[in-house]
């Protein structure tokens, strides 16, 4: 069984979602709007989560050690 190297993921759209979640949960803070405070909430720690699993990179060694595993006959 030949072992692939997992497809390149674009991560740097997360801390993005995260930023998202925040600006809206200060918006909804000063605006004392509990509705957007409360529809919002889930974003600050869902954004945390993908930019913790999505943004995490192999070292270098590993990486280039699959790939010589994958190549090689």
């Amino acid at each position: 069984m030949r072992h692939l190297p997992m497809p390149q993921m674009n991560a740097d759209i997360f801390p993005f979602l995260f930023g998202n979640g925040v600006g809206w949960l200060v918006y909804g803070a000063f605006t004392h709007n509990v509705y957007i405070v409360v529809g919002n909430f889930s974003h600050v720690p869902a954004g945390m989560f993908y930019i913790l699993t999505g943004c995490h990179h192999p070292p270098e060694v590993n990486y280039l050690l699959l790939c010589l595993e994958v190549d090689s006959p």
